[in-house]
């Protein structure tokens, strides 16, 4: 019975050596293989580099775009407030003349609740009325054309 335990070893051996040298074998081809992806891998990366590197580019270039855009945009919000401020200023100027001429016109109640200063009321020399207005309308800054009042519009008449 030894011999045959003997021969049962010895297979065991070369049946353990076998499976040994076939996964050294089958790791060194996985390795391998795995390098030759790796490297493949790293050549499509450069490939895409210069594609990347220009995508790049033309990120910045918009970028840069849109910055001077926006700089552009705020330059012009600014002159338009700027505008719109001094408009501003000049139209309380203007109210400023209209009202200091309504204070100083005899012909003008300025102290009235409906007061509102208007450009339009230019009283002539001799004082008679509004070069703007029908006889016998108010030149004291009242509407014309409300209801009841003197030179209201009429129907099918076009407002003064």
């Amino acid at each position: 019975m030894s011999s045959t335990l003997v021969w049962i070893i010895i297979a065991a051996v070369i049946l353990l050596a076998v499976v040994a040298v076939a996964a050294t074998l089958m790791s060194k081809q996985n390795k391998s293989r795995r390098r030759d992806q790796a490297t493949e891998l790293r050549s499509e990366a450069r490939a895409q580099s210069g594609g990347l590197a220009q995508e790049e580019a033309q990120a910045r270039a918009a970028k840069a775009e849109a910055d001077k855009l926006r700089a552009e945009a705020e330059q012009a919000d600014h002159r338009a407030a700027e505008a719109a401020r001094a408009r501003d200023m000049q139209h309380a100027e203007q109210e400023d003349q209209v009202r200091e001429a309504d204070r100083l016109d005899p012909d003008v109640d300025h102290k009235t609740d409906d007061y509102a200063p208007r450009l339009d009321r230019d009283v002539p020399q001799d004082g008679t009325a509004d070069a703007g207005t029908a006889p016998g309308e108010p030149t004291d800054g009242r509407p014309t054309d409300a209801p009841g009042t003197p030179g209201s519009h009429r129907e099918g008449t076009p407002p003064r």
